[in-house]
């Protein structure tokens, strides 16, 4: 069996046996370029040693065969004064977990050869060196027990006696001193510190690893150095060479980061021919690859070798200007552009994020509720928050629940933190929409009376500064430094292209005229959930409060249709012909009642003073009545419409009568269906309703009726729903909690870490669908939708994810909706989506 190559024999396209490194190297030989001769052990012989402990005797005769070829080019022979260097190279790079090993090959015999050649402390420093990696790596001996002296020749004399007391011996033989490394590189691959880089990258510790065994380039020479490089600058993505050089030095002693580099600009004046020949090289590699390259390379008596390439790693800003620029330059096709950049790291070009090199002190952490991050002074209260926000000052709202009151003072706030409560609740998704940094179960505790929140020992004042983080969760106790949003003209580019690719169409979630007017400018094709209890917070709160709890509720849904109607009416007149869905009200009663315990205690208060408490005893014994054990199961969605259809027939003729003024046809969506029966009635209601007003108006307007599946039996009786419904829009946010039967804000606050971290659950299904349970039942009732000519969307937050954009894609669903916030990184999704389909059918 074949278990060695030389560098002439492999190509790129061997990655898996060759490894990454190593395929590339081979690549850049067969291409002419200036790499050092050397030879490849494969994974194979890697997994032949990790079985049997020990390396096949052919492989091991293979390698003593192909000594020779590290002489290619050169004026030394190997064992008399050529020393090579030997590195691990998997087909996934696992950058620094195991050291190269360099100068093997030299003994106490060439060494003198070497000193010759290079010069007796040169020859020593590299002999000593050798003796001591070889300790560390293949040994395993402590590296705290290598001390070096100002003697690079007594450290060698010192250096083997430590191995030796740790009953080893170091091999004066350069052939055995080879086949050492190569087993000792293999065997670290199931090293801990190799083992816990695969598990936290997801690398499946099957694939093994190379060996690379290559002639030595020395950068620490007279007239020397040492390097790496970009193609672009890994940072913005600007086509100009970026990176660093230093003279006289070998290159594990540039990426250790032991010494301070220049500029590789320095190199002008330095190597001028080295430096043009890179500039050539670096442009050829990314013709070549077709893609952004790294490379590191070192300068021997002013001659250049490169001694690695590879895919660039890079940030998402320079992912998003590479991309597009290449494709400008017809390097790659505008498929492969939008390709190329991972729509979850794009999401940091949207967002504020704190600099990771910042210092910080973390206090709490909660649950990211909604990314990004910002500073600002902790208020406990509402209104204290809308005073000193009005004054310009920065405020991090911190409560212990989220409430409906909360919702006013969100929109001036820097963030919200929450001690309590859960990722679903109105002023969590409220302020998610806005794109606001947000944590709950905060792991914080508030002192209402001494001012002041705790957690963990710390107590920190309220007006003290804090920065959250609502990606991490992290409460961090000062302002830290932060950097901007970077979407740019690229990133627009980007998304221009997306949507002439992308199948799935995507719509925004808005309650408003100014969310419609943010979805229009961040590319939305229409609204695809108009939340209109949304519509009834701040000072309207108290509308709903007194319709839901009046017995007569005819002058309550006589001032709520108006306000309705105008807030239809800016967003059809803003929307224009672009399709909008309004779903009819769907309040959890609890989130819209008053506080019974705040009630109680205004009660309580209004006795003592000796006032009439008539009125307050009669809103108290209305919102005990209407209190409901399970509110999310409760009374809500169509069985509020269906309990009450005055409310529903009341935002009917508002929407009608904005359509009349706008000419719009809007689409009329039905909360929390399950069943067809219930469809019918609810449907009846709107379309009486409607029918009854167009005719007092004597004006028409288009309108169509459609079911919000968001439990498990809507899903699996769709067929029947279907022969009232035009439309379909799965909720999966209520859709996720019925099929698990847990409650989000309980899950993420109880277990959900606990399962995540036990492989119970692959991913949080609220954030990424669960194709198998979710998904399965979207499957049915989307089957069943088709054959029945239903349009299909989705409106959850599952709409803002790119994996789940993918499955929803691949039902043929029509769109996504998703928070205006997200919309960008949604198109992105939508077009790499169609894009992958097209490639796996062809």
């Amino acid at each position: 069996m074949r278990y060695v190559y030389t560098l002439r024999e492999g190509t790129a396209n061997a990655s898996g046996l060759l490894g990454e490194k190593g395929a590339n190297l081979a690549e850049m030989t067969g291409m002419g370029l200036p790499v050092p001769p050397g030879f490849i052990v494969t994974t194979d012989a890697c997994a032949y040693f990790l079985r049997s402990g020990r390396l096949p005797e052919e492989c091991e005769e293979q390698i003593r065969a192909r000594l020779p070829c590290l002489e290619d080019g050169t004026d030394k022979k190997f064992g008399e004064g050529r020393t090579v260097s030997v590195r691990h190279g998997s087909e996934i790079s696992m950058p620094g977990i195991v050291e190269s090993i360099l100068n093997a090959g030299l003994n106490d015999q060439t060494v003198k050869i070497f000193a010759q050649q290079s010069g007796e402390n040169f020859a020593y420093n590299s002999y000593a060196r050798f003796i001591k990696t070889f300790g560390i790596v293949i040994l395993g001996i402590p590296p705290e027990r290598f001390k070096s002296t100002a003697s690079a020749k007594n450290d060698c004399e010192s250096f083997k006696r430590i191995i030796e007391s740790e009953k080893h011996v170091f091999p004066q033989d350069a052939e055995e001193q080879i086949l050492e490394c190569v087993r000792g590189m293999f065997r670290s691959w199931n090293s801990p510190k190799a083992a816990d880089y695969r598990k936290k990258n997801g690398i499946d510790s099957a694939i093994g690893t190379a060996c690379i065994v290559q002639s030595m380039i020395y950068g620490n020479l007279p007239a020397s150095g040492t390097g790496v490089c970009f193609s672009r600058d890994p940072s913005t993505g600007k086509k100009k060479i970026y990176g660093e050089f230093i003279s006289g030095m070998q290159g594990e002693d540039l990426v250790s980061g032991i010494v301070t580099p220049e500029p590789i600009d320095r190199m002008k004046d330095i190597f001028p021919s080295a430096y043009a020949e890179i500039g050539t090289i670096a442009s050829l590699l990314e013709s070549h690859y077709r893609d952004m390259q790294y490379m590191e390379f070192t300068i021997e008596k002013s001659k250049l070798y490169i001694l690695e390439v590879a895919r660039a790693k890079r940030t998402s800003e320079a992912a998003v200007r590479a991309a597009v620029e290449m494709a400008e330059e017809g390097l790659i096709t505008r498929e492969e552009a939008i390709m190329r950049v991972d729509p979850y790291e794009a999401r940091r070009l949207l967002q504020k994020r704190i600099d990771p090199s910042a210092e910080k002190r973390t206090i709490a952490k909660g649950i990211g509720a909604s990314p990004g991050a910002a500073s600002g002074e902790i208020i406990f209260d509402t209104q204290k928050a809308a005073e000193l926000t009005a004054k310009g000052r920065k405020v991090i709202l911190v409560v212990k629940d989220t409430s409906p009151d909360d919702i006013p003072v969100i929109p001036s706030c820097q963030a919200l933190v929450a001690a309590g409560g859960g990722a679903t609740s109105h002023a969590i998704v409220i302020a998610r929409g806005m794109g606001m940094p947000c944590i709950t179960s905060a792991g914080i505790k508030l002192d209402y009376a001494g001012r002041n929140i705790s957690a963990g020992g710390v107590s920190v004042a309220e007006g003290s500064i804090i920065t959250v983080d609502g990606s991490t969760g992290d409460i961090i106790e000062g302002e830290v430094l932060m950097g901007e949003p970077a979407a740019s003209k690229y990133f627009n580019t980007l998304l221009s292209w997306c949507d002439s690719f992308a199948s799935i169409r995507v719509f925004a979630n808005a309650d408003n005229p100014e969310d419609a007017e943010k979805a229009i400018k961040a590319g939305a094709r229409g609204i695809g959930l108009c939340r209109t209890e949304h519509m009834f917070f701040g000072e309207r709160l108290q509308e709903i409060q007194k319709m839901i709890m009046e017995d007569d509720k005819g002058k309550s849904l006589e001032k709520m249709m108006e306000f309705q109607k105008q807030d239809f009416i800016g967003i059809f007149k803003i929307m224009g012909s672009l399709p909008v869905t309004i779903r009819l009200l769907d309040p959890p009663l609890h989130e819209f009642l008053p506080d019974p315990d705040k009630l109680k205690e205004e009660l309580a208060l209004l006795k003592k003073e000796g006032q009439n408490t008539a009125e307050k005893e009669r809103m108290l014994e209305n919102v005990m009545s209407l209190k409901e054990k399970n509110p999310m199961m409760g009374l809500r969605g169509c069985r509020l419409g269906i309990m009450f259809p005055e409310i529903y027939a009341m935002q009917t003729k508002a929407i009608i009568a904005a359509a009349m003024e706008t000419g719009a046809t809007p689409e009329i969506m039905i909360p929390l269906v399950s069943s067809w029966e219930e469809m019918k009635e609810t449907r009846s209601i709107i379309d009486k309703a409607a029918a009854d007003f167009m005719a007092k108006q004597k004006k028409w307007a288009n309108y169509s009726i459609g079911a919000m599946i968001e439990l498990p039996r809507a899903c699996i009786t769709a067929d029947r729903i279907a022969d009232y419904a035009a439309f379909f829009s799965f909720g999966t946010n209520d859709l996720t909690q019925a099929t698990y039967g847990f409650s989000r804000d309980d899950a993420e606050k109880k277990f959900l870490a606990r399962y995540l971290e036990s492989h119970l659950l692959e991913e949080n299904p609220f954030l990424t669908i669960d194709k198998n349970g979710v998904g399965a039942l979207i499957r049915i009732a989307s089957v069943a939708g088709k054959r029945k000519n239903v349009r299909m969307s989705v409106c959850g937050e599952h709409g803002g994810d790119p994996a789940s954009i993918k499955f929803f894609d691949s039902l043929g669903l029509d769109y996504v909706s998703c928070s205006v916030y997200s919309i960008k990184i949604a198109r992105l999704a939508a077009a790499q989506s169609s894009i992958k389909r097209k490639e796996i059918s062809s």
